[in-house]
């Protein structure tokens, strides 16, 4: 999925027609002042082309540069140029499909850190379905972005469960969290030091969002029972979001 930035191709486009429709009936020789102010702007054309994925547009471009070189080179001549690469343009943009995001989404796909600098730290393999969750809401997708909420907590289940010594082999949430709770209540405040409690506090919350989670989206979205509305997936991520910046005060990969 690529940006597509339709101000700068409205600004190409008007660029080129503005030159070949001042010019466009006229036999003079282009005067080297002009020439050497579109030489000097082709470049960027070029380069914006080749940004918008208009290869086709940006290799037009760079042959344009060689007929402004061309000795008393008359409008007209660079008018067929300039025509030529308009209507490249407009054949590329044919061949595309483009979606329109509504601007309180946008932030979905541009926003580097959509959980925060500190998860993406404490959780580094958890940016990738964080992006995707994210990707999804711009594109209203609620139900893939929830699933991929889901995937984003199941990293987390795995390292609390790692942490407090429990074996997780993708064995089913229920008995995972079972497991931790049972390891909880193992904790000893004669080994666990002067912040037992605090951990026994933390630990404890944790695995009882973990079973709310479960109950309440996980197992729906991962048997293929409930679909989600944007609204509805978009509060759901900003859940996982807020209790995964909970467990990185705590908790971290490796």
């Amino acid at each position: 999925m690529k940006s597509f930035d339709v101000k700068t191709l409205i600004d190409i486009h008007a660029y080129l027609a503005l030159i070949e429709g001042a010019t466009l009936a006229s036999t003079d020789v282009m005067p080297e002042k002009i020439k050497t102010q579109v030489l000097n702007d082709l470049p960027k054309v070029e380069e914006e082309c080749t940004k918008l994925g208009l290869n086709l547009s940006a290799i037009t471009a760079n042959r344009m540069k060689t007929t402004l070189l061309t000795k008393d080179l008359k409008y007209a001549a660079f008018n067929r140029s300039t025509d030529e690469f308009i209507q490249r343009v407009n054949d590329e943009v044919k061949s595309k499909l483009f979606f329109c995001i509504e601007p309180d989404k946008q932030r979905f796909l541009i926003d580097e850190n959509l959980f925060g600098g500190i998860v993406a730290e404490k959780f580094p393999s958890t940016v990738s379905d964080i992006n995707s969750a994210g990707r999804c809401l711009a594109f209203d997708q609620g139900t893939a972005s929830v699933f991929h909420s889901m995937r984003i907590l199941e990293k987390g289940l795995q390292i609390l469960a790692k942490t407090l010594g429990v074996r997780y082999d993708n064995t089913n949430w229920g008995s995972v969290i079972l497991n931790i709770e049972t390891e909880i209540k193992k904790i000893d405040k004669n080994t666990a030091g002067d912040g037992w409690k605090e951990k026994e506090k933390f630990y404890s919350e944790a695995a009882l969002q973990f079973r709310y989670f479960k109950n309440a989206w996980r197992n729906y979205v991962m048997h293929a029972i409930d679909i989600y509305d944007d609204q509805q997936a978009e509060s759901i991520f900003q859940h996982v979001k807020e209790f995964m910046n909970h467990l990185a005060t705590e908790l971290q990969e490796n």
